[in-house]
């Protein structure tokens, strides 16, 4: 069975810091599936490293979006 694994999971420093949430057990998890790593921001062409961004109402805003506040 293909599963869609999000990048930074399984090691590849995509996240926002340009660091990683390696989490072991996924792949232990999955051993006999075949891991389709995905990352949705660099898809998005969103850079590595790239500011803080949360999803508010529906609208993604960034760190300094909510320090204005």
């Amino acid at each position: 069975m293909n599963v869609l694994v999000s990048a930074c999971i399984v090691g590849d420093n995509c996240k926002y810091s340009g660091r990683n949430n390696y989490n072991p057990d996924i792949l232990h998890f999955s051993e006999e599936d075949n891991i389709i790593k995905i990352c949705p921001k660099l898809l998005a062409k969103m850079t590595v490293p790239r500011k803080s961004a949360e999803i508010a109402a529906g609208v993604v805003k960034d760190i300094e979006d909510f320090t204005m506040m």
